[in-house]
C-alpha cells in the first residue's frame, strides 16, 4: 500500500512539473510575442483590418458593403473589429496592439490544452514544448496582425474534444462553430470531424452535428442583410489566391505568367484551388478510414491542401502546425524551421526605410523570400507524402470511420460549397 501510494505520488507530481513547464515556456513566448507587437507595425492585413474596424464602428454591419472588394472573414470578426476600434477611441489603446493581443489569448488557451493534455501524458512534452514555444507561431502572432491563431486554437480543441469520446461530441461542435465564425477555410475541417463522429456512432454524430450547424448559423446569420456580393467575396475566398507560391513560381519559371484574375491564367488558379480542396478531404478520409487519429488526418489534409494551393500566406502554416507537430515531433521540428525561415525572410523584405515592418515586400526584394518559401512549400510535399504512406503505429485509440458511399458523400458536399462560393 504504501509503495502503491508513492508511486502515486510521483505520477503526480511528475505530471505537475509537466504542466508548469509547458505553461512556464507559454509564458516566455507570450512575452516575445508582446515585444513584437511593441515594435513592429504588422502587416498589411493589419492596416486593412483597421479600416475595417473604423467602418464597424462608425457604420456597424451595413459598412461592410463599401469594404465586400477586400472582406473575405465571417461577420463575426467585423463585429469584433468594430470593438477594438471603439476600444481605441475610448481607452486609446492603439487597435495593432488590441487586435494581435487577441491572437496572444488564443495562443494561451492553445498553451493551456497542450499543458492539461500533456499532463494527462496524451501529449509528449517535447512536442509540447515544441509547439508552445514555435518561432513560427512568435512572429506571426506577434507581427502579422490576421485572425490564424484563433482559427488554429478553434480547431485544435475541437480536435483534443473529439479524443475524449463521446462526451465531448457537444464541446467538439462547440468549437468547430466557434472557428467557423473566424474563417470560412475551418469548414473544411469540419468535414472531416463529421466523418469521425460518424464512426463513433450516431447520438456523437447528431450531437456534434447539431451544435455546431446552430453556432455556425448564428454567427453567419448577418448576411441575409447585405448583398450577394459580400458573400461571393467570403466563400470565393478571393484574398487567398495571390502571391508567390510554389505553383505560380514554376509558371514563371517556365516561361508562363504569374496567377492573376484573367485568362487562362485565373483558369490554373481554380483548377489548383479545387485540387488542393479534394486533396484535403481525400487525405483525411482515406487516413481515418485507416485507422489513424483524428490528429494525424488533419496534419494531412492541410500539408496537401497547401502544397497544391495556387497560393499560400505565412499566417495559413498556423492551420498546419499544432497538428503536424502533435502527429510526428520530427516532422513538426522540420516543419517550424522552415516555416520560419519562411515568415522571417517575407517579413523582413517588408522592411522599409524605418525601423518596423509594415507591408508586404514590394517585387524587387521578391528574391530575398522566395527560396524559403519554396522550401516550405517543398517540406509541405514531403510531409504529406510521409503521412500517407507511413504504416499506421496502432498507438491511437481512435476508431475507423464510416463506409465508402460516406466519402463520396462528403466529396460532393464539398465539391457544392466550393463552386457555390465561387
Amino acid at each position: 500500500m504504501i509503495t502503491g501510494g508513492t508511486q502515486e505520488d510521483e505520477s503526480s507530481r511528475a505530471a505537475r512539473r509537466r504542466w508548469i513547464g509547458v505553461w512556464s515556456a507559454a509564458a516566455v513566448a507570450a512575452v516575445i510575442k508582446l515585444l513584437l507587437m511593441g515594435v513592429t507595425e504588422g502587416t498589411l492585413d493589419l492596416f486593412l483590418f483597421r479600416a475595417f474596424g473604423r467602418q464597424a464602428a462608425g457604420e456597424g454591419w451595413a459598412g461592410v458593403e463599401q469594404m465586400s472588394a477586400y472582406w473575405n472573414h465571417p461577420p463575426p470578426v467585423w463585429f469584433v473589429a468594430g470593438w477594438a476600434w471603439r476600444l481605441q477611441e475610448m481607452l486609446g489603446v492603439p487597435f495593432g496592439w488590441v487586435w494581435r493581443f487577441i491572437g496572444v489569448v488564443a495562443d494561451g488557451v492553445v498553451a493551456g490544452m497542450i499543458a492539461n493534455a500533456c499532463a494527462r501524458g496524451r501529449i509528449g512534452l517535447p512536442a509540447a514544448l515544441l509547439l508552445v514555444l514555435s518561432p513560427l507561431s512568435m512572429v506571426v502572432t506577434g507581427h502579422h496582425g490576421n485572425t490564424d491563431p484563433v482559427l488554429s486554437a478553434c480547431l485544435l480543441a475541437s480536435v483534443l474534444a473529439a479524443g475524449e469520446g463521446g462526451r465531448g461530441a457537444v464541446w467538439s461542435g462547440l468549437w468547430l462553430g466557434l472557428a467557423t465564425w473566424v474563417k470560412f477555410a475551418a469548414f473544411l475541417p469540419g468535414l472531416l470531424l463529421a466523418v469521425y463522429w460518424l464512426g463513433t456512432g450516431w447520438r456523437g454524430a447528431l450531437r456534434f452535428s447539431l451544435v455546431s450547424a446552430l453556432i455556425a448559423a448564428a454567427g453567419w446569420a448577418p448576411l441575409l442583410c447585405v448583398s450577394g456580393r459580400v458573400a461571393e467575396q467570403i466563400f470565393g475566398y478571393s484574398g487567398a489566391l495571390t502571391g508567390v507560391w510554389g505553383w505560380s513560381w514554376l509558371m514563371t519559371w517556365v516561361g508562363g505568367v504569374p496567377f492573376s484574375g484573367e485568362g487562362g491564367s485565373a483558369a490554373i488558379v481554380q483548377v489548383l484551388k479545387w485540387l488542393a480542396v479534394a486533396v484535403f478531404v481525400s487525405s483525411g478520409i482515406r487516413l481515418l478510414r485507416r485507422g489513424s487519429s483524428l490528429t494525424e488526418a488533419m496534419a494531412a489534409g492541410w500539408c496537401g491542401l497547401m502544397f497544391f494551393a495556387p497560393s499560400v500566406g505565412c499566417q495559413y502554416l498556423l492551420w498546419v502546425q499544432p497538428f503536424l507537430v502533435l502527429t510526428s515531433f520530427w516532422l513538426g521540428l522540420g516543419f517550424v524551421i522552415s516555416g520560419t525561415l519562411w515568415a522571417v525572410a517575407y517579413y523582413l523584405a517588408g522592411i522599409g526605410d524605418g525601423p518596423v515592418i509594415a507591408t508586404f515586400p514590394v517585387a524587387e526584394r521578391e528574391s530575398e523570400w522566395i527560396p524559403f518559401a519554396l522550401l516550405i512549400w517543398g517540406y509541405l510535399a514531403v510531409a504529406w507524402a510521409v503521412l500517407m504512406l507511413r504504416a499506421r503505429d496502432g498507438t491511437t485509440p481512435e476508431p475507423r470511420v464510416g463506409p465508402p458511399p460516406g466519402q463520396s458523400a462528403v466529396l460532393a458536399v464539398c465539391l457544392w460549397v466550393g463552386l457555390w462560393g465561387r
